[in-house]
């Protein structure tokens, strides 16, 4: 009641004083919760009553107060994600693939925030034309590219190593899970190339941290790899021609007279 419990032990027959010794000393308190209620749980011996009843004036009951304190610390868990890999294609001039849908974040514990989402994007090979919309904004993968994303204020910071951008978003306030899952599921690939290199791009999601801290032994990163693939489809494109007019004029019994010059033709692909 009111957030105490009264817990009553009884036997008809009684048990000895000894095994009564032995049950308060091997009272013990735990709490299976993952995200406990921190604070103090005070466990008071009340009551205990004898077989000698009350005959003659007799007192078999004792009221007591015998206090002892249990602190309970809680500890941060490392935050949780998950997604389903889309594992989409994205053709030359179409639009913008997504990577994943039914992205599940949590941070276990109630009134915490995930502060940093980190993501690779492999095979990379078109420079700034290969493109993933990050919430709400659209960002080249490129080296050294930074920014503010337009959804959740987050900080981006891209790195490009090996044909692997490495995206890191970061805010140190955190952003809510529910947040999170909406940017996850809401990531989308394109490549504005008219000569896009073809295969697969594989997006791994690789490292979320929560807002917990890590007092007491707490854990708030969690490494993880939740892969969805994008394969790049190549389109021909026609292929262009343009050419000066010369205009020039031919006289008869003359040499031959030129037509066209600065002609420039493309394939458009290498």
């Amino acid at each position: 009641t009111g957030g105490t419990a009264t817990v009553v032990l009884t036997k008809a027959a009684g048990v000895s004083s000894a095994s009564v010794n032995t049950l308060i000393n091997s009272l013990s308190y735990q709490n299976t919760s993952q995200d406990p209620t921190a604070g103090a749980r005070t466990i008071t011996l009340a009551q205990i009553v004898d077989t000698g009843g009350v005959a003659n004036g007799g007192v078999d009951t004792n009221n007591i107060s015998v206090v002892s304190t249990v602190t309970v610390i809680s500890v941060n868990d490392a935050p949780t994600v998950s997604a389903t890999a889309i594992n989409g294609s994205y053709t030359e001039d179409g639009s913008a693939t997504s990577i994943f849908s039914g992205a599940a974040v949590s941070t276990i514990e109630a009134n915490q925030a995930i502060k940093s989402l980190t993501f690779t994007v492999g095979n990379i090979s078109d420079g700034a034309a290969e493109k993933v919309n990050i919430d709400g904004t659209l960002v080249p993968l490129t080296n050294g590219a930074t920014g503010t994303t337009t959804t959740n204020s987050m900080t981006y910071n891209i790195t490009v190593t090996g044909g692997t951008a490495t995206v890191v978003l970061t805010k140190a306030a955190g952003v809510s899970s529910a947040s999170v899952n909406t940017l996850i599921n809401s990531l989308s690939y394109q490549n504005t190339s008219q000569d896009p290199t073809a295969g697969a791009r594989t997006i791994t999601l690789a490292q979320i941290v929560d807002t917990g801290g890590v007092a007491n032994g707490g854990v708030d990163t969690s490494n993880v790899s939740v892969s969805s693939t994008v394969t790049v489809v190549a389109v021909n494109d026609a292929p262009t021609v343009s050419a000066t007019a010369i205009n020039g004029s031919y006289t008869e019994d003359s040499s031959a007279t030129s037509i066209f010059s600065g002609a420039a033709v493309s394939t458009i692909e290498a």
